[in-house]
């Protein structure tokens, strides 16, 4: 993550690797001097304080759970598969008038 100061004009790269759970998807929630890196779920992944720019202790990830376990993959299986179908539905219509 990166924290932009366009006042000063400067950057401070904030390394989020070793959050469990991954951040794909993650919203940022300010609370006072602290950011909060908040997952789909609801869960805070991570609490930054946002003047020394430096992770505040790792909350504790629950057994089992992992914010990208929700990814639904139907939307982008669905499609696939009806073009699949009729990819084979157009070679056997061609295979037939070649015949």
């Amino acid at each position: 993550m990166h924290a932009l100061d366009t006042e000063r004009r400067t950057a401070v790269c904030i390394d989020l690797d070793g959050v469990g759970g991954g951040v794909w998807g993650a919203t940022l929630q300010l609370h006072g001097p602290t950011l909060d890196v908040v997952g789909r779920r609801g869960t805070v992944l991570a609490r930054i304080d946002t003047r020394s720019h430096r992770l505040l202790g790792r909350p504790v990830a629950r057994a089992g759970q992992s914010e990208d376990a929700g990814t639904s993959w139907l939307p982008m299986l669905a499609p696939t598969a009806v073009l699949a179908v009729m990819l084979v539905l157009a070679r056997r219509r061609r295979a037939v008038r070649t015949a």
